[in-house]
């Protein structure tokens, strides 16, 4: 969080969040700073001024009920300065957001995490997810079985799976196939 007045940098905080923390919750807890900031110098008329979109959504969403945009709503109301969010397009030279951004890439490298902020189900459902997909991947590459159809499908994608009964037979050589069947059922190998 960065604090500038007539173009000149008068203060700023850094503050080093846990690894898994999203940068929708870095973004939100830096408004929450710029709040606190805003409350503490019993600051009249402050313009907050933000590259995160989503939180600025989130915020004036009156239906989202998660308990960060609440705390964070509850801030504004308590505050009895006039309190402007500005959304601004990343990386595009304005100062004070340039160097926001220049002292969370200095949190990042930090060691000591200073706060640890919650971590959504979504992301840990996202993270979760990609685990069980690479060990999925991982196996089906060191597998010796189903080679045929790896031949097919390199890689895995849950995405992919086929609805069609006789063709996934047929991609994998199992089921009414004369050759599986006479495999297991000594039937005839014989197409009809």
């Amino acid at each position: 969080m960065v604090v500038v007045g007539n173009g000149v940098e008068t203060s700023h905080k850094i503050v080093r969040l846990n690894d898994e923390a999203p940068v929708f919750m870095a973004e939100l807890k830096a408004i929450e700073m710029a709040i606190h900031h805003i409350i503490s110098n019993n600051i009249l008329h402050f313009k907050i001024i933000t590259d995160s979109r989503s939180v600025l959504q989130a915020l004036h969403n009156p239906n989202n009920i998660k308990r960060s945009i609440f705390h964070l709503k509850q801030l504004l109301n308590k505050s009895t300065a006039t309190i402007e969010l500005i959304w601004t397009r990343a990386h595009i030279g304005i100062h004070g957001n340039e160097l926001a951004d220049q002292y969370a890439k200095q949190a990042t490298s930090r060691d000591t995490i200073d706060q640890n902020m919650y971590i959504p189900i979504r992301f840990i459902k996202k993270l979760l997810k990609h685990d069980i997909l690479t060990e999925w991947q991982n196996h089906w590459v060191n597998s010796a079985k189903g080679r045929a159809v790896f031949e097919i499908y390199e890689k895995i994608n849950p995405k992919r799976t086929l609805g069609n009964f006789f063709l996934n037979q047929i991609i994998t050589g199992h089921g009414a196939i004369a050759s599986y069947q006479h495999k297991f059922f000594n039937g005839s190998s014989t197409c009809s």
